[in-house]
């Protein structure tokens, strides 16, 4: 009977142990399994993630070639009038954005591929134009107070010259244009115009209800802001584009070189073949 007993205990703890054995042994591999899945998944995100934010940086690319060429362009019409050149800062984001959009094409092609030697290349590639970048950024910050400081005496220079009739056509056009396109008056206000062939009135420009042909218009309606202060804010204005649109692109190549590293351990087999 105690043999029988014991043969008993030993049986059952024989089953229990096979059935432990092959349980653990199946949730293990299951869970191993599973986290293979979860880690091909995340591989696989991390390739698509990464030719969409290379997607949205060569965006990003087009979008600096696109303002630099309009700095180019249209800053010309108001700017060298004021003695302030934004060719250099026209020039730096058409070049900036034409080697953002090198190296986005550069990245998508090493995401697509997986080599490691191009993600590499691409990651040192996106060190570089961001130190570029912040050159940029440092310049446009270092010259801002002497831009605004041009501006102010240009504007002082011209206005005074069309306040005391002596101003040419062309400085006449430029100072009008200027008044309407920012809705100003004056180099510090209605009040800033003396002009005694005017009777207290003002330009036509100072005014948004002034008629099409008509060359002066009352000095009551007219724009109450002063085009110096208009000026600076205008300035700022772009500056504070000019800052912003650097820094998203900063921060997408910045996602963009973390992505890339992240995303090499998962072309490893690709990189060796």
């Amino acid at each position: 009977g105690i043999n029988a007993e014991y043969g008993k205990q030993w049986y059952q703890r024989r089953v229990r142990g096979v059935l432990n054995y092959y349980t653990n042994y199946y949730y293990k591999s299951n869970l191993r399994k599973m986290c293979e899945a979860i880690a091909a998944c995340i591989r696989g995100c991390v390739k698509l993630i990464l030719i969409l934010i290379n997607l949205i940086a060569l965006s990003l690319a087009l979008l600096l070639v696109g303002v630099g060429a309009a700095l180019l362009v249209k800053g010309s019409e108001y700017a060298d009038e004021f003695g302030v050149s934004l060719t250099p800062t026209a020039i730096a984001f058409i070049v900036l954005g034409i080697l953002l959009l090198f190296v986005a094409a550069f990245g998508c092609f090493g995401a697509c591929t997986g080599r490691h030697t191009l993600l590499n290349w691409y990651i040192g590639m996106i060190l570089v134009v961001i130190v570029l970048e912040i050159i940029v950024l440092i310049y446009a910050y270092v010259n801002k107070s002497s831009i605004n400081s041009s501006v102010k005496v240009y504007i002082a220079d011209s206005f005074d010259s069309v306040n005391n009739g002596t101003a040419s056509d062309a400085e006449k056009a430029t100072v009008y244009s200027l008044q309407s396109s920012i809705k100003c008056c004056g180099e510090e206000g209605p009040d800033s115009w003396t002009n005694a062939e005017w009777n207290g009135d003002v330009p036509a420009s100072c005014c948004v209800s002034a008629s099409e042909n008509a060359t002066l218009c009352a000095k009551a309606d007219a724009y109450e802001l002063g085009c110096t202060e208009a000026s600076q804010e205008v300035i700022s204005a772009s500056q504070m584009l000019v800052y912003g649109v650097i820094m998203v692109v900063v921060i997408f190549q910045i996602i963009c070189a973390i992505m890339a590293h992240l995303s090499k351990s998962g072309y490893e087999e690709v990189s060796n073949a």
